[in-house]
């Protein structure tokens, strides 16, 4: 007499088997993988330039506003901050070029942004700017 052997339950049980060693292995893995990674930590250094109010041109238009710099390297701060008059003077002289219609735009700030980076860039070799924000930015 030849003995039946239920080949599908013991199929089974392999492929489960299978299935939780290799879960069990990418778990091990994946502990040792994020045990080993250190968080990264970036210092940004800031420096702020407020109470600026600027008559836009032919317009009784006038923009008050506060910019506040930030770089990544302490040093090129201290450049920024030893210059923040010329500074100061040529966000204005930015502002001024624009006109009345420009400087109510929803993003007329995204602009003055853009303009006021990148004349940091251009005057500073790249002074590691990571970002000019508006602390204030007022029409009246």
């Amino acid at each position: 007499m030849v003995k039946k052997t239920n080949k599908k339950s013991s199929f089974g049980v392999i492929i489960f088997l299978t299935i939780l060693f290799v879960i069990m292995i990418l778990a091990v893995a994946g502990f040792i993988i994020s045990r080993g990674i250190d968080p990264v930590e970036l210092t940004v250094h800031s420096t702020a330039i407020d109470n600026m109010v600027v008559a836009i041109p032919n317009s009784e238009l006038h923009v008050k506003m506060g910019v506040e710099i930030e770089t990544e390297d302490e040093k090129e701060l201290k450049k920024i901050e030893e210059d923040i008059d010329i500074i100061r003077e040529e966000i204005i002289n930015i502002t001024e070029n624009i006109d009345e219609e420009t400087a109510t735009l929803p993003d007329a700030t995204e602009l003055i942004k853009g303009k006021i980076k990148l004349y940091l860039d251009e005057n500073y070799n790249g002074a590691k700017v990571k970002g000019v924000y508006f602390n204030d930015y007022v029409t009246q």
